[in-house]
């Protein structure tokens, strides 16, 4: 293609609109040939991946294009069937492209689409967004890293609903109760609790009053034996302003089944040597009382 003869073929008040806006912008004729261009992109650094700057002045934009796309940029490649697109079809085009600045990456989006006059002009916009990038790839690696943690977890994590849909799980609670994911999303919270429970309807009113629950509950495992758990519930809004429900439990019930274990053995205990005639007692190598029955306090009057 040959040079445009008429570069600033422009009108003045679409010179001082391009201006004003905040992007690199460019106007085209329906050619591709360079038309205006607006005080930044003139005054922009010179960024041989950027497809704007003092030498992208004037010429024809898809010879530009065509420069970075025959050194195999795919970007340029894309942009000028972009362009090709808008031409013939008048169908807005975008695509966010990087820029390497040494150390540092920058991200542009580029914008192509007709002007209001659709027969005459081309619009071309390279927006940086690379804050809008970088805060996108922070939050996406959080959100990589909650699911890592959230599933690699040991402590058992379920996410509700206050009203008691089941939303997700971890690994660790499905170990627990015997249930996955998809078993329970189709039921409610009362297939692996008892409602009926005083202590656990007890436990849903502390928390929809105060919005937070701790202390010690009885769960349902899919076989159907009770489990014990040692539990937080929390209540809060998500991204979307939705209330959701955060419990999170371990369980206890071999500590439960073996406090219980031993405190049967110790009221054994204390009722087989009760029932010993006369007075029993058993003291340590220190001399100190360990064991003793009624006898020491109904017969001698100690306590």
């Amino acid at each position: 293609m040959t040079e445009s003869a008429n570069p600033e073929k422009t009108t003045m008040s679409e010179r001082q609109f391009i201006d004003s806006y905040p992007a690199y912008t460019a106007i085209l004729d329906r050619e591709g040939f360079i038309l205006s261009v607006n005080k930044i992109w003139k005054e922009g650094k010179d960024n041989a991946a950027g497809f704007f700057g003092p030498n992208y002045c004037s010429g024809n934009y898809f010879d530009k294009l065509a420069v970075f796309a025959e050194s195999g940029n795919d970007y340029a490649l894309k942009s000028i069937l972009g362009l090709r697109q808008v031409i013939d079809s008048s169908e807005e085009f975008t695509i966010t492209y990087p820029v390497n600045n040494g150390e540092e990456q920058n991200w542009y989006k580029l914008t192509i689409r007709p002007t209001y006059k659709k027969d005459e002009a081309i619009l071309v916009f390279h927006e940086d967004v690379s804050k809008l990038i970088s805060t996108s790839q922070q939050l996406r690696e959080s959100q990589e890293r909650y699911k890592h943690q959230f599933r690699e977890s040991n402590v058992a994590i379920i996410i509700g609903k206050p009203e008691g849909d089941l939303v997700d799980m971890n690994p660790a609670a499905e170990k627990i109760l015997g249930y996955t994911l998809q078993e329970l999303k189709s039921g409610q919270r009362d297939t692996f609790m008892d409602s009926e429970n005083p202590d656990v309807e007890n436990a849903l009113i502390e928390r929809a009053e105060t919005g937070e629950f701790s202390g010690e509950l009885t769960m349902i495992h899919k076989s159907g034996r009770t489990v014990y758990v040692e539990l937080t519930s929390k209540i809060y809004r998500n991204e979307s302003g939705h209330l959701r429900t955060l419990t999170m439990f371990k369980d206890i019930t071999e500590k439960k089944e073996i406090a219980e274990k031993l405190e049967y053995e110790q009221r054994f205990t204390d009722t087989a040597l009760n029932s010993l005639p006369g007075l029993f007692i058993v003291m340590g190598r220190d001399g100190r009382l360990v064991r003793w029955n009624q006898g020491l306090t109904k017969d001698l009057g100690y306590s």
